[in-house]
């Protein structure tokens, strides 16, 4: 019985453009039911997404100057169930990005267990290449549906068996649109549409209230040192700036960039070294070092040694489910750029993502990956946790945005220029009672992320009781 279930799954398996043949595609593939679809228990007829999807406008901007001043979402404006905090606009742009187009939504190739997918409010947006456009026939399936059906449990755990890539897995457009939905009828799809709007409509408002741990930490910032949160805003409004050639000739690099020299920059820091003479480099226990580059044999399962990249440092806090292992013979080759309790690292490239910060707790070990840096501080001036706060408060993050160079996705910051930055000068008995106080709030932070999770997890059931012949 074994045998006849490994071929069936192995036949399967042929018909796949990526030819997968891990043990738990095999196992996926030879289950009963539908493996394709996203509500394998629901009645209904159904149809793959490919059926579904009609005919796109959209194309590719090519790097450089942009004709108009556009609308940029990419994947680090994206929070849970479509959440879009944030975009950018701008006018030139490092590297191809997708033209929206008349797309009904949009979902990521890249990592898509992280359930990136959005609806396509905008008007002439721009975004990653990384995203997979979708245009839907909504006379028989509501866009809003799939939009749905894509942030749910069962859709990242398909995703995650039918990518492919170890350092960027990536799921295929092909493979995407060979996943099945249910076709209720299109009342009870506006029904339960309906529905799952007013539930989300609660998730968000929740999440306006609780913000990010940075405008927690920042607003803690601005109550006990001064550093004004709205200041800084006024000033980044601020798009034109005098400057003479001398003040270009003043920097190691003779750089003249508007965001070197913006007023928000020279606010930021000036603002901080009202606070303090002393910069990061006097606090540090070594020079801060650069990470590894990793090819895909360096990866091995089971070894414990975790490879530390930027996705697992984007939330502000180390993740180390979304971390590859590696070798135990590429980690003792590495040992100089290894990770340890009380380091910071931080990523050091990446729009979006350039600057996000982790601390590093007990009983992890692994190697900090090529874009991200490893900051380690000395306890006795300066407490980890205190660094960490600092560096994550909107002031801090600013004097990145200022100092980082490059265009586009491609904008980096390096160690040079982080030993430079200004940083807080105070007793490590008074750093204690800082870290302490935003320990306290951002562990409330955290509770009313849990009360926002339980409403998605209800979205979840509603959805799928609905698709499966249930009440709306």
């Amino acid at each position: 019985m074994g045998l006849t279930a490994g071929f069936s799954s192995l036949a399967c398996v042929a018909k796949l453009p990526t030819l997968r043949m891990g043990a738990s595609v095999l196992h996926h593939l030879a289950r009963k039911g539908d493996p394709w679809s996203l509500v394998p228990e629901s009645s209904l007829a159904q149809a793959n997404i490919g059926e579904l999807s009609l005919p796109l406008s959209c194309g590719i901007a090519r790097k450089g100057s942009l004709d108009e001043p556009t609308i940029e979402v990419d994947l680090e404006h994206v929070g849970r169930w479509g959440l879009v905090s944030g975009h950018d606009e701008v006018s030139e742009i490092g590297s191809d990005k997708l033209y929206f187009g008349d797309a009904d939504l949009l979902t990521t190739k890249l990592r898509p267990y992280l359930g990136k997918t959005i609806l396509n409010e905008f008007e002439g947006a721009i975004g990653t290449t990384e995203w997979i456009p979708l245009r839907i026939d909504r006379a028989r399936l509501r866009p809003k549906l799939l939009f749905h059906l894509l942030q749910t449990s069962r859709y990242k755990e398909l995703a995650s068996l039918f990518m492919s890539g170890k350092e960027h897995p990536r799921i295929s457009s092909d493979m995407l649109a060979r996943l099945r939905v249910p076709l209720p009828d299109p009342a009870v799809q506006d029904a339960l549409i309906t529905e799952l709007d007013a539930m989300n409509a609660s998730a968000r408002a929740l999440e306006e209230q609780v913000g990010s741990p940075q405008k927690v930490v920042s607003l803690a910032f601005e109550h006990r040192f001064g550093l004004s949160v709205s200041a800084l805003a006024v000033e980044r409004k601020k798009t034109v700036v005098g400057l003479f050639l001398s003040e270009c000739a003043g920097n190691r690099d003779a750089r003249f960039s508007f965001k070197f020299h913006s007023p928000s920059g020279k606010f930021a820091e000036a603002s901080i070294r009202k606070l303090t003479n002393k910069r990061l480099r006097d606090f540090l226990r070594q020079p801060i070092v650069l990470g590894a580059s990793v090819s895909p044999t360096d990866y091995e399962e089971g070894t414990g040694k975790l490879y530390a990249s930027m996705a697992t440092i984007k939330g502000w806090t180390f993740d180390p489910a979304s971390a590859n292992q590696v070798s135990e013979e590429f980690f003792e080759a590495n040992n100089a750029k290894a990770f340890a309790e009380g380091d910071i690292l931080m990523a050091r490239s990446g729009e979006g993502t350039i600057g996000k910060l982790a601390l590093i707790g007990p009983e992890v070990e692994g190697i900090c990956a090529d874009f991200t840096m490893r900051i380690r501080v000395n306890p006795s001036k300066l407490l980890p946790a205190f660094a960490r706060y600092c560096l994550m408060s909107e002031y801090f993050q600013h004097l990145v945005y200022a100092h980082k160079k490059g265009l586009g996705n491609n904008t980096n910051i390096f160690p040079v220029q982080m030993q430079d930055f200004p940083m807080l000068d105070l007793s490590t008995k008074d750093q204690k009672v800082v870290v302490d106080e935003l320990d306290g709030e951002i562990g409330l932070f955290d509770s009313k992320k849990v009360q926002i999770d339980l409403i998605y997890e209800s979205m979840e059931k509603k959805l799928i009781a609905g698709l499966c012949g249930g009440p709306v």
